[in-house]
């Protein structure tokens, strides 16, 4: 076991806190070097031997100290320690050359030995040994510029003691506590030394924030973006970058177990660690194993040669003195590997048409990418209907909006004369290797804007309060189906559906309707729905869309029949008549042939 004092190690957990989630304790102990504020108590420091007592400023250089003190924290009237049973406290109240007033200690549950004021001058100790003054054994106060030292020690059997610093002007013999309260300590004693045993109260291992190059900038970095994967505290790093973990190990007074015993760290899969004694400091990871005695520090964790580029997956795990006290896991993703076009809509001529399809990225393993850059046609595949194409936006990795492409179409704008179609392809160009990968071939439409029109119902027979469809198909002049960039219903031209099967719409005609719109109509088609209503019959309902009348003067309104049934059918009274009659006459005939059965036989 090392001999390190507690001074020191207390002193060893006051760092820097660069992960998410950390729990430090900053000893007040860990202050001592310099000479405390005036009118304050101080809990001094765990040293070794204390043969000598003195209210000097520098008590903890000086040899004092407490004995047995685990540990100590917190200011003024909300300080705490942890003391064995068997120890001693030191405490110091109203260190300082300002001070002017007279000073006292007061302790329950526990016993003043020794008491010191002025410097080496005997302090006064009350008969029961639970208060001391600034004034001599025989009650007179010394001065008017005290400061009071006092070496306490537990009461047997009490499970805490309170420690309790007055200074001012009435403070006497008598009257000890009334003055203004300085300070107090609120003493916990522990049945054991748990000094060298790890406590996760106070240690931390966190994904660390990292950047784009690999460097640990701390929990408060600005984001950084690689491929669209956000690199700030991210335990999925990005393709040729480095995972960081940050980790104080601590025992149970937060005390850093720095070379008390053995750290190893191991990554599985072939990944390769690092440890950096400095927080916020990346190191070059060669090895899937690194032991340290150290337990506070930064550790780097990067793929294996092997997988450069490509995706990979490593769990790496913390034992201190041989049990496991952490794993952190990490996703590295790769490079691009596969890029997939889906969902074109039909561009319109003349135009440069935005989100005309969507664009996918994917890495070896199927993880999502969002590159800023690097994406563009495959020569050669534009023609003279469609001259250019390619990524108008990248996608966005916090919402996995994937990205969308741009189509320029040649021609008049809107014309059909213009319609046509080319098989486009994209290509992209990974930045860190160089390599280029290819989409999928598509058909890329263009045509003209609506012309003519063709309405229906999606069933000639509705029941009551079912949802009827109406989808209209629009087409060109040449009879291509009709862009999806041009508007067939507008604000002063809204399409008109008149004798529907309710007033109700579930979704109505309104400004800037398009045709084929992506993930809702086929291409060429915009739909409308309706609730049916109650009343049962067939009807008819006229569709006008203006927008194409006026393109078109020769495009009338078109009618369209439908039906609502109820799904059972209800009985007439005369219905139920007509049958009784029926039974009544089928009745009568076999009466008959009876009555000629048994005349027959006589």
């Amino acid at each position: 076991m090392s001999t390190k004092t507690i001074k020191q190690r207390i002193a060893g957990v006051a760092v820097t806190a660069l992960g998410a989630g950390l729990l430090s304790v900053v000893p007040i102990s860990s202050a001592h070097a310099t000479a405390p504020s005036s009118n304050t108590l101080h809990v001094s420091a765990n040293v070794n031997g204390a043969a000598t007592l003195t209210t000097s400023a520098a008590y903890d250089s000086s040899g004092e100290g407490s004995q047995g003190l685990l540990n100590a924290s917190g200011t003024g009237s909300t300080q705490t320690a942890v003391l064995l049973p068997t120890g001693t406290l030191l405490v110091v109240g109203g260190a300082g050359s300002t001070i002017t007033h007279k000073t006292s200690i007061v302790v329950e549950g526990g016993t003043i030995v020794k008491a010191m004021t002025t410097g080496t001058t005997a302090a006064y100790i009350s008969d029961d040994f639970t208060t001391a003054v600034s004034a001599s054994t025989g009650g007179t106060i010394v001065g008017s510029s005290a400061t009071i030292a006092a070496q306490i020690k537990p009461k047997s059997g009490v499970t805490s003691m309170t420690v309790n610093y007055y200074y001012g002007a009435s403070v006497a013999v008598a009257t000890p506590t009334s003055g203004t309260l300085g300070g107090r300590v609120t003493v916990t004693i522990a049945s054991s030394d748990n000094r060298l045993a790890y406590a996760s109260t106070y240690s931390y291992i966190n994904t660390a924030a990292i950047t784009a190059t690999g460097t640990s900038t701390g929990a408060s970095a600005a984001s950084a973006t690689v491929d669209g994967v956000d690199q700030t505290g991210a335990s999925t790093p990005a393709n040729r970058d480095s995972g960081f973990i940050n980790m104080t190990l601590a025992d149970a007074y937060g005390s850093a177990l720095d070379g008390e015993g053995a750290v190893t760290i191991e990554a599985t899969n072939g990944g390769l660690v690092k440890f950096s004694t400095t927080l916020g400091t990346g190191s070059t990871a060669t090895a899937s194993l690194d032991v340290t005695t150290d337990t506070s520090g930064t550790i780097t964790v990067t793929r294996p040669a092997a997988s450069l580029d490509k995706a990979f997956n490593t769990t790496v795990t913390i034992k201190y003195n041989g049990v496991s006290v952490g794993t952190k896991s990490f996703t590295f993703v790769g490079e691009v590997a596969t890029m997939t076009v889906s969902k074109p809509v039909i561009s319109r001529t003349g135009a440069t048409n935005t989100d005309q399809y969507r664009v996918v990225y994917a890495d070896n393993a199927g993880n999502a990418l969002y590159p800023q850059s690097g994406t563009s046609a495959v020569s050669g595949v534009t023609n003279s209907t469609i001259t250019s194409t390619g990524i108008g936006t990248y996608g966005v990795a916090a919402t996995a909006t994937a990205a969308k492409g741009t189509v320029v179409c040649a021609g008049t704008a809107g014309s059909y004369a213009d319609a046509g179609s080319a098989a486009l392809q994209l290509q992209h160009v990974n930045s860190a290797s160089g390599t280029v990968v290819k989409s999928n071939t598509w058909t890329q439409k263009c045509a003209g804007d609506a012309y003519t029109y063709a309405a229906s119902w999606d069933k000639a027979v509705y029941t009551p309060g079912s949802v009827a469809k109406l989808s209209i198909t629009f087409k060109d002049a040449a009879g291509n189906l009709a862009n999806s960039v041009d508007a067939v219903s507008e604000t002063s031209s809204l399409i008109e559906v008149t004798g529907a099967p309710s007033t109700t719409y579930v979704t109505a005609p309104a400004n800037g309707d398009k045709a084929g719109v992506r993930d809702a109509d086929a291409e060429g088609v915009k739909s409308y729905q309706f609730t049916v209503g109650s009343t049962e019959g067939d009807f008819t309902a006229v569709v006008a869309v203006p927008v194409v009348k006026t393109a078109n003067s020769s495009a009338g309104n078109q009618s369209l029949p439908y039906s609502i049934k109820a799904s059972t059918s209800t009985v007439t009274n005369a219905e139920v008549l007509k049958s009784i009659v029926a039974l009544i006459a089928s009745i009568n005939k076999q009466i008959q042939a009876l009555q000629k059965l048994i005349l027959a036989r006589r």
